[in-house]
């Protein structure tokens, strides 16, 4: 079957019905399993073996990602890498997954639905965030790229991470030295706007309290729209503030160049949330307060933040005790042996 010109070669058991995503990582069809009923999604990387080295490794760790961490509820379910036929043919990666209806973004773009979002949808829908974090910090894992269409929700206004090929492993005895880039600037932490690379969980909650922001806002606007970096980090401090000289150095550690920008910034204090957000529940604003803060250090935990006064009507200790995964390690091969390592990982799928 040909989709948006791409040949799409899956079991008999899957019956495709529509495209429901394009992008520069491949393409997504919703299909129903005939042997269950259930609708999937389905997503074709095409060529990954005519691609960089680099491209290679983002798919073969979204694989291991996934495979490790898509038994929480809060993260995508992985039902099935499809398997090659052989290893020489081997071209294509086809993941399927559980369907979701949505995403945040698509649900913040359009009016008639943003117009209706309550407190408590807002608050269910951080909490889920939130334990998806905490479950993959928990496994030592960093998901890089948070932003609102990389949140997935159903009409059950259940909700799920996806999209973990920006990930790395993060070491809470040493932080891990990483790329700084991200995929999208608006959600982007200060510190790696500065291009500090040694960072951790801090910069998802950094994320995670920009889209708290935007679901908050009566318009349902960006909160930090910048259009290069440097405008992205003035927006940023006229909120929050010029650094002190404590979060100054969190922020820019082994960085002399940063350190000389932020001393030639007009000094700013950091602005009242309550006077960008004036009907928002201020229980809601203490919390989205504490998650950005300019010191990662300072920047309150997902764990921490589930035990926020905000969501005391969902948390629940004995539940949350249980979410936590088990160490994940990702060995990156060398160029001769990923794609071995990919067919590998394919291959045992639900079987190692």
């Amino acid at each position: 079957m040909i989709i948006a010109g791409c040949e799409f070669n899956v079991p008999d058991r899957y019956e495709i019905t529509q495209r429901i995503g394009l992008g520069a990582y491949g393409i997504v069809v919703s299909a129903i399993d005939k042997t269950t009923g259930s609708k999937v999604a389905i997503k074709k990387i095409a060529n990954v073996f005519e691609s960089s080295r680099e491209y290679q490794k983002r798919i073969l760790r979204e694989i291991a990602s996934l495979k490790h961490l898509s038994g929480h509820s809060n993260i995508i379910e992985l039902i099935e890498i499809i398997q090659p036929e052989d290893y020489d043919s081997f071209n294509d990666v086809y993941i399927v997954c559980n369907y979701m209806d949505s995403t945040i973004k698509d649900m913040l773009k359009n009016k008639q639905v943003a117009k209706d979002i309550t407190d408590d949808h807002i608050k269910w829908f951080v909490y889920q965030l939130l334990r998806g974090l905490k479950y993959m910090h928990s496994a030592g894992v960093v998901h890089r790229d948070i932003k609102p269409s990389n949140i997935l929700i159903d009409h059950d206004m259940e909700l799920r991470l996806c999209d973990l090929g920006l990930s790395r492993e993060y070491s809470i005895k040493e932080e891990m030295e990483m790329t700084t880039y991200v995929s999208t600037r608006w959600y982007r932490a200060p510190e790696l706007l500065l291009r500090y690379s040694r960072s951790g969980p801090a910069i998802d909650i950094w994320s995670a309290g920009c889209i708290f922001a935007e679901l908050l806002s009566p318009e349902k606007k960006v909160l930090f729209p910048g259009n290069h970096y440097i405008q992205q980090l003035e927006i940023i401090l006229d909120l929050v503030g010029t650094p002190q000289l404590e979060e100054e150095y969190a922020m820019v550690k082994g960085s002399p160049e940063a350190k000389r920008w932020l001393k030639t910034l007009r000094k700013r204090p950091r602005k009242s949330l309550h006077s960008l957000f004036p009907t928002a529940n201020p229980l809601a604003l203490d919390l989205l307060d504490k998650m950005l803060q300019l010191d990662p250090e300072k920047r309150i935990t997902a764990t921490q933040a589930l035990q926020h006064e905000y969501f005391a009507d969902l948390y629940d200790p004995e539940e949350e005790e249980e979410t936590i995964a088990e160490a994940f390690y990702f060995c990156i091969p060398n160029m001769r042996e990923i794609k071995q390592q990919m067919f590998n990982e394919i291959v045992c799928t639900g079987a190692c």
